[in-house]
């Protein structure tokens, strides 16, 4: 089929047709644009929860880090100075029933005074 043989409505249709793909080509056109400004725009915002979390996230958990070591430390402290409590006060028990027991035998050997 020649040109001339399609004839006025072939022309038309491929008008159309072709009307339809450049305003499908320039609809892409923009979208493209339009996903490259978003993409650019995640990159910036991915940059910069980067540079938060290296600098204040990573900085507060160190610093969590050492406040646990430094709180650990203190405890490991406190444990020692109550095992060293708890010592003296099974030292004072023994002591004490080790007096009493003196104190009963020392009362049995008295003699009623008269």
């Amino acid at each position: 089929m020649q040109f001339g043989e399609r004839g006025i409505q072939g022309v038309d249709r491929d008008k159309q047709i072709y009307d339809l793909l450049e305003k499908i080509y320039v609809e892409l056109q923009e979208t493209k644009e339009e996903l490259k400004s978003e993409i650019r725009d995640n990159r910036l915002a991915i940059v910069k929860l980067e540079t938060k979390i290296e600098n204040e996230i990573t900085d507060k958990i160190r610093g969590l880090y050492d406040a646990r070591e430094v709180t650990n430390g203190k405890l490991d402290i406190i444990e020692e100075k109550m095992d060293k409590v708890q010592f003296d006060i099974n030292n004072l028990t023994m002591k004490t029933a080790q007096s009493d027991n003196r104190i009963i035998e020392l009362k049995r050997d008295l003699k009623p005074v008269k």
